[in-house]
């Protein structure tokens, strides 16, 4: 009889067939860099079931170093393995982004996309302030449950936070709700400013993407007509690379 093992991370379930684990993941963690004369460093993120080259392939790569931003692009192979065993944050950090600072970037951006744009505001939040942005396109932030919640007690400044550890809450929709906390309590924060978000109006995790961007300051919010795929971000990344601000801001590391 064939078994199958679940492993459960962020509200997304992978299926491993047979008594096999999930894969290992590599340490450090695999990235490709694609030099461009830039002092500053853009690290992209792929999506569940993306690799670090589905970036070269669906042509962000290219949009981004023909926009005329003097940066470099780090694609990092931060695929779903190193979510499942909690080691993404540190192995970003100490194979990604710690080595691009000491290589003399004067600027690091995270960009992630869907899981990627996740581990980018996860990144974020376990080292605040450590890079200079992050770009987060339709990030995964859990059920409609959770969403629903929030909506029904007026939003996140009126919303309950209940700890994970009270057992009415499975793990993943936990650290969710551990993430929507962190939300919350930057809405005063002037830090809030380092982070911009992308997504459909009809993606499927827009519901959760509109609450996070109630909590950021105008401006940094960008949604284009799509859903949760690779021709609406890259409409999202062509709009994106267009704004003056945000392009001031990539070139003039703080």
């Amino acid at each position: 009889m064939r078994r199958v093992l679940v492993a459960v991370f962020f509200g997304w379930t992978v299926l491993v067939a047979g008594c096999r684990p999930l894969p290992e993941v590599r340490i450090p963690l695999d990235s490709v860099v694609s030099r461009n004369g830039g002092k500053v460093v853009l690290v992209l993120l792929p999506g569940r079931g993306d690799r670090m080259d589905s970036f070269e392939k669906k042509g962000f790569t290219t949009m981004i170093l023909r926009s005329g931003l003097p940066v470099d692009v780090i694609a990092a192979d931060a695929t779903e393995e190193y979510y499942a065993d909690g080691s993404f944050v540190t192995r970003l950090r100490e194979d990604v982004v710690l080595p691009a600072r000491r290589g003399g970037y004067g600027g690091v951006w995270l960009i992630g996309i869907s899981m990627g744009g996740t581990g980018a505001l996860l990144y974020e939040r376990e080292h605040p302030g450590e890079v200079d942005g992050v770009i987060a396109f339709a990030p995964y932030l859990g059920e409609e449950k959770v969403a629903e919640e929030i909506a029904q007690a007026g939003g996140l400044s009126r919303w309950r936070f209940e700890p994970r550890d009270t057992g009415r809450h499975s793990l993943a929709e936990g650290r969710m709700r551990d993430l929507y906390r962190w939300f919350g309590d930057r809405m005063q924060n002037e830090k809030a400013g380092r982070i911009y978000l992308c997504y459909g109006t009809r993606d499927r995790f827009a519901r959760g993407a509109g609450i996070l961007a109630s909590t950021l300051p105008e401006g940094q919010t960008l949604t284009v007509a799509g859903g949760h795929d690779w021709r609406t971000w890259k409409k999202l990344l062509r709009r994106l690379l267009a704004e003056q601000g945000l392009r001031n801001r990539m070139t003039r590391p703080e």
